[in-house]
C-alpha cells in the first residue's frame, strides 16, 4: 500500500488444529476414548477399551501396526485415522528388561495367533544388550527379534553394563608411578 499516514497493523495467526479419528474392528470389539481436534504440537492419548470377550491387540494406521500398547500417545503434527483392533482370542507375548536399569523392551501385548511379533530392546546409557532368553534359554542375540506368535510366550532381554580399561602411564619412566589404571564399569570413580 502506499504510505499516506501513520498506521499500526496487526497481524493475526491461528495454530494449525488437526483430527484425530478412530474406529474399532470388529465394530463390536471395543471402544476408543481421545479422538478430537487438536492443536499442532499437543499430545493426543488414545484409550482402547476392549469390550467382555475381547481382547486388545494393536493399533494400525494405514494397515501398519504402530503400538501393541491399548493406550497410544503421540504428538500431533498431522491428521490422523488409527484403528484399535481387537480379537476374542489371543496369545500374549510378555517382554522384560534383566535388569531393569539395563534397558527397555517394546512390542510386547497380545497377538492373533500367526501374526508377527517384533521385539525391540535398547539398552540405556552405559549398557550393551546381551541377548533374548525365554525359560533360561538363549533364543537371540539381536536386540530386534520377529517370531510368529504360535502361543503364550515370556521373554527376557538381558544388558549388561558397560566396562572401560583404563591406562596410565609414567613419563619419563623414572619420573614417579601411577596407581588406579585398571578396568572400570559405566559410572565408576576412577582413583
Amino acid at each position: 500500500f502506499a504510505v499516506l499516514s501513520d498506521r499500526s497493523l496487526t497481524a493475526n495467526f491461528a495454530i494449525h488444529t488437526y483430527g484425530i479419528t478412530t474406529e474399532c474392528e470388529p465394530e463390536e470389539g471395543g471402544a476408543v476414548v481421545g479422538g478430537g481436534v487438536y492443536d499442532y504440537g499437543s499430545m493426543a492419548t488414545l484409550e482402547a477399551v476392549p469390550n467382555a470377550s475381547y481382547y486388545f491387540i494393536h493399533w494400525e494406521e494405514d494397515g501398519e501396526m504402530v503400538s501393541t500398547n491399548p493406550t497410544y500417545s503421540f504428538a500431533v503434527v498431522r491428521d490422523r485415522h488409527l484403528v484399535a483392533v481387537f480379537a476374542q482370542s489371543c496369545f500374549v507375548v510378555e517382554a522384560f528388561a534383566d535388569p531393569e536399569t539395563g534397558g527397555t523392551v517394546e512390542g510386547a501385548g497380545n497377538y492373533i495367533e500367526g501374526t508377527t511379533c517384533h521385539l525391540t530392546a535398547r539398552p540405556n546409557q552405559g549398557y550393551s544388550f546381551v541377548n533374548w532368553t525365554e525359560d533360561d534359554t538363549v533364543v537371540s542375540t539381536s536386540a530386534s527379534y520377529t517370531f510368529v506368535v504360535d502361543g503364550n510366550r515370556s521373554l527376557v532381554a538381558h544388558f549388561e553394563i558397560r566396562q572401560y580399561v583404563i591406562g596410565a602411564t609414567v613419563v619419563p619412566s623414572n619420573g614417579g608411578t601411577v596407581e588406579g589404571a585398571g578396568t572400570y564399569t559405566y559410572g565408576e570413580i576412577a582413583i
